[in-house]
């Protein structure tokens, strides 16, 4: 018996030599006293402060093997800022509004002169770096794939693996770490001034032609730029180009025959199509029964501060109800 006991307490003095410090939390402390599973080995690199300026554009790139693995090797998931550099090989996008529901992604030149956050597979798993304009690393964090119940994971764990683990909260985690790294878990900020739009009158059709492919979202042409846009039912917007922005329109008309109009408007700024602001308004009066204006009726957007005006062949449409992002 003693023998037993002696080397079942072995055992749990090795793993907790071996176990890093989440491991810890979730498998030996409290009541249990030995780990399933082989420890990681690989410990959560705690950073003592942000590495990057809050406002500067982050550029990204992950191994296609992280993001879409093979069978029996888990998904990386990175947490992004809304707006982030997308990079691949070949090419890089601009990505905006990623969080907010209304994502796209305008195709770039390569440039070289922005911090990365890059995730690459190796043989035990995959590694995450930020690097910085000069090509100095910043900040790693080591990966290991471990599995557990047939399910495979990436060890250190984010804090979100409490879900799994309700009993064991993990306050510390590789997402949270990288909160810190990226500046996401600064001081509250106080709440950004919403964009300052001039009045413009929108009348020039520049060039608003997409497609849906197999992946679900819109690849096409936006005011001659290469774009990839994430909600798909804006392929039924029209388009109309000012000076400095571009608005994207889309009318209703009520179905009964009173000239009622309803719609919204997405307005971009014209050199970088970055999302500015969206206007709704609905029919007034107030019928849940309505048809899409034809592309080929609607005339001219008036832009301002405050609220779109689209001139249409049968009337104007007001739209006041702003959204900035």
């Amino acid at each position: 018996m003693f023998v037993v006991f002696l080397g079942a307490y072995q055992l749990h003095l090795r793993q907790l030599q071996e176990a890093n410090d989440q491991e810890k939390t979730l498998f030996l402390s409290g009541k249990m006293a030995f780990m399933t599973l082989d420890p990681c080995g690989v410990e959560l690199n705690w950073p003592e402060r942000q590495m990057i300026q809050s406002n500067a554009t982050l550029g990204v790139y992950t191994d296609a093997q992280l993001t879409k693995p093979e069978k029996g090797i888990p998904h990386l998931y990175l947490h992004m800022p809304d707006n982030y550099i997308e990079i691949q090989d070949d090419r890089e996008w601009m990505v905006y509004g990623q969080h907010k529901g209304y994502g796209i992604r305008v195709l770039r030149a390569k440039q070289n002169n922005y911090p990365v956050l890059e995730a690459k597979s190796n043989h035990d798993g995959a590694v995450i770096r930020l690097i910085d304009e000069k090509k100095e690393v910043l900040f790693e964090q080591p990966l290991k794939i471990k599995s557990l119940g047939g399910l495979s994971y990436y060890c250190p764990l984010d804090s979100q693996y409490e879900k799994s683990y309700p009993q064991r909260k993990l306050a510390e985690g590789v997402d949270s770490a990288l909160k810190i790294v990226l500046g996401f878990n600064s001081s509250p900020k106080q709440m950004e001034k919403k964009s300052v739009i001039s009045d413009e009158l929108a009348e020039e059709r520049c060039g608003f032609h997409l497609i849906r492919l197999k992946d679900g979202k819109l690849h096409g042409v936006m005011d001659g730029r290469n774009v990839i846009i994430d909600y798909s039912w804006i392929e039924d917007y029209t388009e109309f180009c000012s000076d400095h922005y571009v608005a994207l329109a889309r009318v209703t008309e009520a179905a009964k025959n009173d000239s009622s109009l309803g719609g919204s408007v997405f307005l971009f700024d014209r050199k970088t199509l970055r999302p500015i602001v969206r206007f709704t308004s609905q029919p007034r009066n107030g019928s849940d029964k309505f048809s899409f204006l034809s592309s080929n009726k609607l005339q001219s957007v008036r832009i301002s501060q405050s609220s779109m005006l689209v001139q249409t062949e049968i009337g104007q449409f007001f739209a006041g109800n702003a959204e900035f992002f």
